[in-house]
């Protein structure tokens, strides 16, 4: 009777080990499973603000793109009144000329 009870006994410690080891288990892939997450988790995050800094950009470049655009339209402006001026008085010199030649 001692043989079985130490050969029982062999086998529930054997059972006991074995639940321990897939216990060990499980609790690693948990752990690497719960890594993983995390790990995506932060990709997102980095993801989300890399496009917001992108975004930022974007805008930036579109308010200077306009700044710039009306800088330009206005030194366009200046330069047609200014060509307008000087046509307008050379257009009158020239019809004076013409009016003095006629008499």
């Amino acid at each position: 009777m001692d043989t079985k009870m130490k050969r029982s006994d062999m086998t529930w410690k054997a059972l006991e080990h074995e639940a321990k080891k897939s216990c060990k288990k499980k609790k690693k892939k948990e752990e690497l499973e719960e890594e993983e997450e995390e790990e995506e988790e932060e990709e997102e995050e980095e993801e989300e603000e890399e496009e917001e800094e992108e975004e930022e950009e974007e805008e930036e470049s579109a308010k200077k793109n306009k700044k710039n655009k009306r800088k330009t339209n206005k030194k366009n402006k200046n330069k047609k009144k200014e060509n307008n001026k000087n046509n307008t008085s050379k257009n009158k010199k020239n019809q004076k000329k013409k009016n003095r030649k006629k008499n």
